[in-house]
């Protein structure tokens, strides 16, 4: 937070230009706010507050505020705190009560026509969410949730089920003429390769087939996954309890109870806005010093279908928007607030911001992101939105930003954030894009269907990461980490031979968006369908620093300047993909329990064997096979390899003892108890990762074997990749294949094969094993389906 000093003080004069206004659901707004004649309305409390000349401090007594309106903060609330009196006590709810008179029928499902609290509320409302005591109940939907095994994506489909021909399909043309007016359905599917989500609105039904808007919400367009989506809001599909439909025609709430629920007594309502508050002001008149304070925030709708802006080269679409916003401000507070099962984003900092706090935030189960920073594209220079736009198509090459209407120097801190992205799965929660100097501490964030925290590109770099504990992530999708990152900045290209000639014609044009270096430091990270922390494509400009990562480990995508020091990583590893020549790369210091991982890092003919600036100085914790000491490549010349000695792995302590080994490196114990979120109210109910068992080598023992399978065939090496190895090539990881390395001469020339292709089939046969490789090589080839340049193609 920036401190202001004023220039001249009068110690023999004070002034107290503060006041107290008190607020209640019982009050009236005829009176004066004063404790024994409250106000009843957030909106009434606002107006007595600009009303007066100095600091306001606006009291709320417990209870639920429905707002009539959404409330808009600008240079009028200026140094005014709005708090509750009880921390959580008092809800301000972005929608309204419903009066409602069930009936039940004979088949089990209540119905109802009710009428809104609202007043001067004359339409039907249309809800989007139903709130049953105060919990989100379920659009009735198809496939319905599994009760009898954990499946992950949608609540219905686990990962094994990813080529599936029988699993439950919405699409299926004899379930979809079972339908008698699908209008108004939404069908949610994730993105072909995994890579986040896509959503859809029925408009009607033609035959067999659904007529339906949407599909933008993916920068990275791709079809529907064939197997992973589900379709709501369809009354024939009303068949579960927890599930509820509103018929528009009829003008009826249908709702199937779950058990214990007495409908009778039942608290029913549903959200009216999209947003509850928006702190905005202008660039001449900012919003500044105002203070949220306690409160619970419920009740904001849904909003995927108007997620459509697209954020340079990432892989993301949003929307600009939150239950709280906040726009053109300066030295704003939210602190100690709930947010409950809210509609799409918690927090949204959109365009120029500056110095605002977030502290405490206990955000759960929200169906969008936690907390966003998201810049204005207008101003990156030469700003490119298409994966494969070129970056050699940059014609300016000035350092930094076109304006500053950007978020900047912002920090949340002490937050715990979960089960976040409930309906949209491309989320985070934290996504910083567009933005400088973002600092995230000791937050707590796990159960996100993509990452905990996401940046999306270079610009404008500066951010701060740290003791942060982040894992359960990539439940629902693919090819992401607990942590990710790109940087498909101005040099950046697909090709990377275009990417590496870029900076190699332009010194520094790697740097230009960038006007500071990331820092990932003392965080605790794990993420199991993917990687612990994921610099992918082109992220550049990083130091990762005593960070514990607990099971894939760190990959470093093609980027400059990446300095990997000091940190521990068990039971995985550092994943090498794809390295432009001399990128400056450090990775020193390190404990890894695996040998490195290396995918393409043989894609170009490299200028110098060398990988990077200095891989060396790490300790290896199992006994290596010879050929995996990658002296040929300049690195671990002073490495050691051994038994780590953990202090207490099964409490969380990867700290080394005294005689480790380790500390011959030069590695040194850093902190392990003090990950995530400290605050005592949070803290109490955050969980924490499980904690891998990692195997300690004895120097007796055989060394390790690579995983990596490879043959050299007439000089050519073909090297096995599959699992998270696809990463690299931006393909599913059920996907197997060979990497092509030509060494010498390349005898596939003549089909075109060219150096850095995956091969995935020949003559139709998938490329399982060398077995099935070396007889395919030896076959007459008429047809060879291959990756290059992440596009499968067929060349024969």
């Amino acid at each position: 937070m920036r401190i202001r000093s004023a220039l001249f003080s009068f110690p023999l004069l004070v002034l107290n230009l503060s006041t107290n206004i008190f607020v209640s659901p019982l009050g009236n707004d005829a009176a004066d706010g004063s404790k024994e004649r409250p106000v009843k309305s957030f909106h009434r409390a606002q107006e007595l507050a600009r009303a007066y000349p100095g600091h306001a401090d606006v009291l709320f007594e417990d209870g639920i505020y429905y707002l009539i309106k959404p409330i808009t903060m600008d240079a009028r609330d200026n140094h005014c705190t709005y708090r509750a009196i009880h921390q959580g006590k008092a809800v301000i709810s972005g929608g309204c009560r419903l009066d409602v008179v069930w009936k039940k029928r004979k088949d089990g499902i209540w119905k109802a026509q009710y009428q809104s609290s609202m007043p001067k509320q004359s339409a039907p409302i249309k809800p989007d969410m139903l709130f049953i005591n105060g919990q989100a109940k379920r659009m009735a939907r198809y496939p319905n949730l599994r009760k009898d095994r954990p499946s992950p994506i949608y609540g219905c489909f686990d990962f094994s089920e990813q080529g599936s021909t029988t699993a439950e399909n919405p699409l299926d043309s004899a379930r979809v003429m079972s339908w008698a007016n699908p209008k108004g359905a939404y069908l949610h599917g994730l993105h072909n390769y995994q890579w986040g989500d896509m959503h859809w609105v029925v408009s009607e039904r033609d035959g067999t087939m659904l007529i339906s808007e949407g599909g933008w919400q993916n920068n990275r367009p791709a079809p529907i996954h064939p197997v992973f989506r589900y379709i709501e809001n369809i009354r024939e599909e009303l068949d579960e309890p927890g599930e509820w439909y509103y018929d528009v025609h009829d003008r009826e709430l249908l709702y199937i109870p779950e058990e214990g629920e007495d409908m009778k007594r039942a608290l029913v309502e549903t959200p009216l806005f999209s947003s509850i508050i928006n702190i905005r002001g202008t660039r001449e008149s900012m919003a500044r010093d105002i203070r949220l304070s306690g409160f619970t925030f419920r009740h904001t709708r849904r909003m995927f279908m108007e997620n459509k802006d697209r954020l340079n080269r990432s892989d993301w679409t949003i929307w600009r928007g939150g239950t709280i916003s906040l726009e053109n401000a300066e030295d704003c507070v939210i602190e100690d607030c709930d947010f409950d099962q809210v509609g799409s984003n918690a927090v949204f900092c959109n365009n120029y911001n500056s110095d605002h706090l977030f502290r405490g935030l206990y955000i759960f189960e929200a169906g969008a992101n936690g907390v966003c920073f998201v810049g204005d594209t207008a101003c990156v220079r030469n700003a490119l939105f298409d994966y494969n736009d070129k970056g050699t198509d940059c014609t300016d090459f000035t350092l930094g930003p076109k304006s500053d209407n950007y978020p900047r120097h912002c920090r949340v801190e002490e937050c715990l954030i979960v089960h976040t992205g409930r309906t949209e799965k491309q989320t985070a929660g934290v996504q910083i894009s567009m933005s400088q100097g973002i600092t995230v501490s000791h937050c707590s964030i796990y159960d996100m269907p993509r990452a905990g925290i996401n940046i999306s590109e270079g610009c404008f770099g500066g951010h701060v990461i740290e003791h942060c504990d982040v894992f359960n992530t990539v439940l629902e999708t693919g090819d992401n980490g607990s942590f990710n990152s790109w940087g498909r900045d101005r040099y950046w290209n697909a090709n990377l031979d275009e990417s590496q000639a870029n900076v190699q014609a332009h010194p520094g044009r790697e740097n230009l968006d960038m006007l500071e270096r990331n820092v990932l430091n003392h965080n605790r990270w794990r993420c199991d369908h993917g990687f612990d922390v994921d610099l992918d494509d082109g992220s550049s400009n990083y130091l990762i620093t005593n960070n514990l990562l607990l099971s894939t480990g760190l990959k470093l995508r093609e980027g400059y300047h990446r300095k990997v020091i000091n940190n521990v990583i068990v039971p995985g590893t550092v994943n090498l993909h794809v390295w432009y020549d001399r990128s400056d790369d450090v990775i020193m210091h390190n404990i890894v329990c695996q040998p490195y991982k290396t995918i393409g890092m043989d894609w170009a003919k490299h200028q110098t064997p060398k990988w990077g600036e200095c891989i060396d100085r790490n300790f290896h914790a199992y006994i290596p096979n010879e050929a995996e000491a990658y002296l040929e490549h300049g690195c671990d010349s002073n490495s050691v390899y051994g038994a780590a000695h953990f202090i207490a792995p099964e409490k969380g302590d990867f700290r080394v003892a005294d005689d480790s080994k380790a500390l011959q490196t030069g590695f040194k114990n850093f902190s392990m108890d003090d990950f995530g979120v400290q605050i005592p109210r949070l803290k109490a109910i955050a969980r924490v990762p499980e904690f891998p068992k990692p195997v300690e080598p004895e120097e007796k023992e055989e060394p390790i074997q690579s995983e990596v399978q490879r043959i050299e065939i007439d000089g050519v090496r073909y090297t096995f990749v599959t699992g998270q190895g696809m990463s690299a090539y931006g393909q599913e990881f059920s996907t197997k294949g060979f990497a092509v390395s030509v060494l010498t001469k390349n005898p596939l020339s003549s089909h075109g094969v060219k150096h850095g292709d995956l091969l995935i089939r020949i003559n139709g046969v998938e490329l399982v094993d060398i077995t099935t490789l070396q007889l395919m090589l030896k076959a007459e080839i008429k047809e060879i389906e291959l990756v290059r340049d992440f596009k499968r193609r067929v060349i024969s």
